[in-house]
């Protein structure tokens, strides 16, 4: 399909340390500065803890562990995405602001890209000649993970 009748999607655009993440906009509820967090143990590295977030504690994952989890690029900010009746807090470097891209997606991720949780993913893109990482939202915390946050466990 040419480039020029793929359907659009407005997104917004986040870095997390050296990567540029796409987050679909109607999953987004809120930018907000970075909030204390309280550790947890968790099974996936990025999950950083939980923070509360008006009233509720919420999950914390970091992007820059996403794609490296030994990252140890500071967040500046989260951005709040609601995934089904779920809040989640995504820990970003900086917020790049709102774009609209075409929903192409590739099917598989270059070797670059091969330590990031690949359902994670849903497309790569190109913005302003830089690759551009789509997330889908959905996939970010496993369902083992969870059903131990619902329980009041640590992962």
């Amino acid at each position: 399909m040419p480039l020029s009748d793929a359907p659009i999607a407005a997104v917004l655009v986040a870095r997390a340390g050296v990567h540029r993440c796409a987050l679909p906009a109607q999953d987004v509820v809120e930018v907000m500065r970075r909030l204390p967090v309280r550790a947890i143990t968790a099974r996936a590295a990025c999950i950083e803890g939980l923070a509360i977030i008006r009233g509720q504690a919420v999950p914390v994952v970091s992007l820059p562990r996403l794609f490296d989890p030994a990252a140890t690029q500071t967040t500046t900010r989260f951005i709040a995405v609601r995934i089904g009746t779920r809040l989640v807090a995504l820990a970003v470097s900086e917020i790049l602001g709102m774009r609209r891209l075409p929903t192409r997606h590739l099917s598989e991720l270059p070797p670059l890209l091969g330590a990031v949780e690949q359902s994670a993913v849903a497309g790569l893109e190109v913005l302003d000649h830089q690759l551009l990482v789509v997330l889908d939202c959905a996939r970010l915390i496993s369902d083992g993970d969870w059903a131990a946050l619902a329980a009041g466990q640590d992962a």
